[in-house]
């Protein structure tokens, strides 16, 4: 009775294997049964999913004392410990624990614990590996690659976690490269303009980091300055100084060949073609208008006695007022 209750007890402390038969003789470790759930958690380190397989372990699988545990009253058990490591299809260790059996003692369809501490890092079935190690803390660690120790090996299973805990599923990440949603004017929202300052608003369809005045080109004007303002989807790119003052001509906004804007999941942005709106240029008019021709409309003739007079004048460019 003690044996049975102390390997139970030793399993459940570190998360894993449970006595729960008589012994008899076995020929090896084999995973046999349906897989179970003990403990219903969320698959991860805070709450953990504790499964249930019967496993029958050989007399000549474990024969070597790691410890001995004296109970009240004196008498004592010899363990031989051992871990259970839970693998996903990507070789990463999902769950870890440990426990013990008395060695060289067989031990027929006995229940034994499985823990899953983090969801799948890969799509796919996951492995059980019963491993002989010195001590129950498992020398491999949550999260990393699991390395087959060979013949410390003494049984393993795969089977398909998810069917039986959906909540240990694989979640793939942000793999989707952010876009630009638009760009467009914004001080001054139209165009002509012989403002000094010229001012562009980018909203993208995520939120994006790293946005700085070397993402961006200007094309026309020399020596105009950039500069960046704003956060998670919208940014507003300023441009200023320079001969902009007095520059006649298109300016253009583009984006530098090394920019490094990135999404929160460090997606880069690869194509910087809006999706929709486009306003990315600016028409920029420093000159003044020119008187070019006044031409007598209504009459024609030079010599008239009509009482209204047209005249048709001519400016070098678009007026208003």
């Amino acid at each position: 009775m003690y044996k049975k209750l102390f390997t139970l007890c030793a399993a459940m402390a570190t998360g894993l294997a449970g006595v729960v038969a008589t012994p008899s003789p076995a020929a090896a470790a084999t995973f046999s049964g349906p897989i179970t759930t003990a403990l219903s958690g969320t698959c991860t380190s805070a709450s953990n999913t504790l499964l249930q397989q019967l496993i029958v372990i050989g007399s000549s699988e474990f024969t070597t004392t790691d410890r001995v545990v004296t109970f009240p009253g004196g008498s004592t058990l010899a363990q031989d410990d051992f871990a259970i490591y839970l693998v996903d299809s990507a070789g990463i260790i999902i769950g870890a624990g440990g426990g013990g059996v008395e060695p060289s003692i067989a031990l027929p369809a006995n229940q034994f614990f499985l823990i899953a501490q983090m969801p799948l890092t890969a799509a796919g079935n996951v492995t059980a590996y019963m491993v002989d190690e010195l001590d129950t803390f498992p020398d491999q660690s949550l999260g990393a690659t699991f390395s087959n120790p060979g013949a410390a090996v003494k049984g393993s299973n795969s089977f398909n976690l998810v069917a039986i805990e959906p909540d240990c599923a694989f979640v793939a990440g942000d793999t989707t490269a952010p876009r630009i949603s638009s760009v467009s004017r914004q001080t001054p929202s139209g165009s002509p303009t012989n403002a000094d300052s010229l001012t562009w608003r980018i909203v993208f369809d995520e939120t994006v980091q790293n946005v700085s005045s070397g993402d961006f080109t200007l094309a026309g004007p020399t020596g105009a300055a950039i500069s960046t303002s704003g956060s998670g989807t919208t940014y507003d790119i300023t441009a200023s100084g320079g001969n902009l003052a007095g520059y006649n001509g298109t300016v253009t906004l583009g984006f530098a060949g090394g920019q490094n804007i990135q999404d929160a999941s460090s997606n880069a942005l690869s194509n910087t073609t809006p999706t929709g709106t486009n306003e990315n240029t600016f028409d920029l008019d420093n000159a003044a208008p020119s008187f070019v021709t006044a031409v007598r409309q209504n009459p024609t003739a030079e010599d008239t006695s009509a009482d209204t007079l047209t005249f048709r004048v001519t400016f070098s460019e678009a007026v208003a007022s």
